[in-house]
């Protein structure tokens, strides 16, 4: 058999079209949800939140979000002018939202908040705080890298 130019062609067509036929294939098994259900609720509100945002930053100090290897836990710390605060913490995963989990926001005396771990996979999360203190609404994001265990 001789390779001629029709024998290249159709290679390349061949070729080409399993590869069309992998991508297809490979895209069918990742998953594209959208990362909220109710997004078009959460962009009408990006005002209200551009607020918060502002408020936080206003603060003397931003709030501290850290992963504390010795206790195994995720610490919060705000700074003292916000005293009394009622809020949630949200902790998003971008690459999987069903390990996306909140807990409320209860600040210690010194304005520390402690949370366990067990929840995080190693990997990268977002920290989303949002909390009322004084009759204002404060709103801060995070990143943070939590270890393999």
């Amino acid at each position: 058999m001789k390779f001629n130019w029709g024998t290249g062609i159709f290679l390349a067509y061949t070729i080409f079209a399993l590869s069309m036929f992998w991508a297809v294939y490979q895209s069918t098994k990742h998953d594209n949800s959208l990362v909220v259900d109710n997004y078009y609720e959460e962009d009408l509100k990006y005002q209200q939140r551009f607020e918060r945002i502002a408020n936080a930053n206003a603060l003397s100090s931003p709030v501290g979000v850290a992963y504390d290897r010795a206790a195994k836990a995720v610490v919060l710390s705000f700074p003292a002018e916000v005293g009394q605060a009622v809020g949630e913490v949200q902790f998003y995963r971008p690459s999987d939202r069903r390990l996306d989990f909140a807990t409320p926001l209860q600040l210690d005396e010194a304005g520390h908040q402690t949370v366990a771990s067990d929840k995080l996979v190693g990997g990268r999360w977002v920290v989303k705080i949002s909390w009322e203190a004084q009759g204002k609404g404060y709103y801060a994001e995070k990143d943070l890298m939590a270890p393999q265990l």
